[in-house]
């Protein structure tokens, strides 16, 4: 987005990079240097006096458009083109706050053009910037052109690796690097990019943009770095969410980061929240918050939801066919626990302070059924955090009542008839002269 801006034509190299450190200064991306930061002495002596006026609106309008208030930034980004000060990115943002904040398809329509022509050119360039390939990428996606964006994307990463275009270690970079290998098909790299960003944007002086750090966190719920911390991931959508309680899909990813980090509880309570809210994505949200209850069931019974299968092998990392066949062999052996017949050994019969017999898995059936159980929830949270619908699948593998019922009363029913052998009804004696 700023590595161009104000580098007309015929500027030396020397005063260019002047000139664009005091506008990512301006923008919050060096450094965490706040987003109201005014440019250096130097810098503002670099930029032409004529240009003053226009390049101050250039760096109001960007800090307005990073924090998402477009209706602010219009007025500051129009002034900006009007005064020379605007290159690709800054069109960019224009286009989007007229389609955006003004609802104008026409005038949206004529930036957008000279957005794309802008940007093409600058791409075209010796040493292009990361924002230039960014928001070339992104324009093409905001006119459903998928192709044009992979190809724009592929250049930029060939441009990275090339050490062509630089890649700063601000949280704005970190992330416009990882969106940019994301379009181009490269998930690993572009997961990498965002896990440094949302580090990045943690520092006290990170100052990250509300929509890159949304977008970066939704990245890392979504896909599975070795490394990751999920904890910080959880973190962070709590104070997104805090900060804004009406993110779109965000009591969803909150409930997801909870699970990858073992906050069963949080996640259940994320995932309730959306059931009862009703509507389409309710019964999925059933599903999710029966799979954490059973998790939080489970630790609280000192039992460990495995991280790595019989063949010592991260259960998050296994491709989608290994999870399902996982998932299927799970199904059968439980099954088959929760139906074989039993005998003494399997069951437990306790007696209550009324005097009211429970009979219930005997603490050998109880364990191995709590290890069935926890190695099904494994490869479920799996399937969730992959947006895979636990509904569908479940349904689809005919497990659906081993996600959401309790094992135990599926046990008992199972056995209902050896249940009532140990604890027959008691009978209710008639009242004493009720007869004729």
């Amino acid at each position: 987005m700023l590595g161009s801006l104000f580098s007309p034509t015929g500027l030396a190299p020397a005063r260019r990079r002047r000139i664009l450190a005091a506008a990512l200064a301006a923008a919050g991306s060096l450094a965490g240097v706040p987003l109201a930061a005014q440019p250096s002495p130097e810098a503002a002596h670099a930029i032409a006096p004529a240009n003053q006026d226009a390049a101050a609106a250039a760096r109001r309008g960007i800090s307005a458009y990073l924090a998402s208030h477009y209706s602010d930034a219009l007025p500051d980004l129009e002034a900006a083109r009007a005064g020379g000060a605007a290159d690709g990115s800054v069109l960019y943002m224009l286009a989007y706050c007229y389609q955006a904040a003004r609802l104008d398809a026409s005038l949206a329509a004529r930036a957008w053009d000279e957005a794309l022509e802008t940007l093409t050119k600058e791409v075209a360039a010796s040493g292009p910037s990361l924002d230039s390939w960014f928001y070339l990428s992104n324009l093409h996606l905001s006119r459903q052109d998928e192709a044009n964006s992979r190809k724009t994307a592929e250049a930029g990463v060939a441009a990275i690796d090339a050490r062509r275009t630089r890649v700063g270690k601000d949280g704005v970079s970190l992330f416009r690097a990882g969106k940019v290998h994301a379009d181009a098909g490269r998930t690993k790299e572009a997961v990498a990019f965002h896990k440094r960003a949302l580090s990045a944007f943690a520092k006290p002086a990170g100052n990250p943009p509300p929509e890159y750090l949304r977008r970066a966190a939704e990245t890392l719920v979504r896909y599975e770095p070795e490394s990751l911390d999920h904890e910080k991931v959880f973190r962070t959508w709590e104070r997104l969410l805090a900060s804004d309680p009406g993110i779109i899909n965000g009591d969803w990813h909150l409930g997801i980061a909870a699970l990858r980090a073992g906050r069963y509880e949080q996640a259940r309570d994320a995932f309730e929240r959306i059931r009862k809210a009703g509507g389409t994505a309710a019964q999925d949200a059933f599903y999710t918050s029966s799979l954490a209850s059973a998790c939080a069931g489970l630790v609280a019974r000192g039992i460990r939801i495995p991280q790595y299968d019989a063949k010592k092998r991260k259960i998050v990392a296994l491709p989608q066919e290994e999870i399902d066949t996982d998932i299927a062999e799970v199904a059968k052996k439980a099954s088959g626990i929760l139906s074989r017949p039993v005998t003494p050994a399997d069951y437990l019969i306790s007696v209550g302070p009324k005097g009211k017999k429970r009979i219930g898995p005997g603490p050998a059936l109880q364990k191995e059924m709590d290890d069935t159980r926890a190695a099904l929830a494994a490869r479920a949270i799996v399937l969730a955090s992959r947006g895979e619908s636990l509904q569908a699948k479940a349904f689809e593998g005919g497990y659906a009542a081993l996600l959401i019922q309790d094992w135990t009363r599926m046990w008992q029913n199972a056995h209902r008839e050896l249940i009532e052998t140990l604890n027959p009804p008691q009978e209710v004696a008639e009242p004493a002269g009720s007869e004729g």
